[in-house]
């Protein structure tokens, strides 16, 4: 048999998998108005402080909160000047203050449902300023993923074998290859201002059970089959 005496079989193989999650992700924004920049990071430093100390009464230590950024910006007034027809128009803009906003973040290992408790109340006895969420994910997605990739690859292959033999055929080897993953939408997170003494005593806060995350992967294949 003349060894260039070959042909191609296509196969796509979809691959969808579940995966228990076992990371806490918290997300913790800061913010208020004043009237000077100077009140501003004040009140921020003020607050870092607070939250920490709130962290650390959960043990967690200060270094495993990590901030992702401070912003202040102009907090102004639309001044309105009613024209020679009586209607009103925007004259300016008059400053009243300053905003200022800023965001901070902790992931921890997630075990069960005390783990993230013990966040949220720390969080929810802060100062009102404070917002928090509490989200769940896994701390090595890609390792997920690779997973899934090697597991839809062998199907890939498993099911190029059935199709070969049926034509009297067998595969020899991969010719091409590509693939893709679906698209990930963020899951709902439990989101609470904090000082609501709803959530302050530990009884009170909600009872996580966080589903699975799911990976969807996607591959095309075209495996060189040999006929005879």
């Amino acid at each position: 048999m003349d060894s260039q005496d070959h042909r191609l079989v296509n196969v796509d193989v979809e691959l969808e998998r579940d995966f228990p999650v076992d990371t806490i992700s918290v997300t913790i924004n800061l913010e208020g108005t004043h009237k000077t920049r100077e009140a501003c990071t004040n009140e921020y430093n003020q607050l870092l402080a607070e939250v920490l100390a709130a962290l650390a009464g959960a043990g967690i230590p200060a270094d495993e909160v990590k901030n992702s950024d401070y912003h202040i910006s102009a907090h102004t007034e639309e001044l309105y000047v009613k024209d020679e027809d009586g209607d009103y128009y925007q004259a300016t803009n008059k400053l009243v203050g300053y905003d200022y906003s800023a965001s901070m973040s902790l992931t921890r290992p997630f075990a069960d449902s005390d783990d993230a408790k013990a966040i949220w109340v720390a969080l929810a006895s802060c100062s009102d300023a404070v917002h928090f969420s509490v989200d769940f994910t896994l701390a090595d997605r890609e390792a997920a993923k690779s997973s899934l990739l090697a597991d839809a690859v062998t199907e890939g292959r498993r099911r190029a074998d059935i199709l070969a033999a049926a034509a009297g055929a067998r595969v020899t080897g991969i010719h091409s290859i590509s693939y893709g993953y679906a698209r990930s939408y963020a899951r709902g997170a439990m989101m609470a201002p904090a000082g609501n003494a709803l959530y302050k005593a530990y009884e009170s806060a909600p009872n996580f059970n966080p589903e699975d995350q799911s990976i969807t992967c996607a591959v095309q294949m075209q495996w060189r089959m040999e006929l005879g």
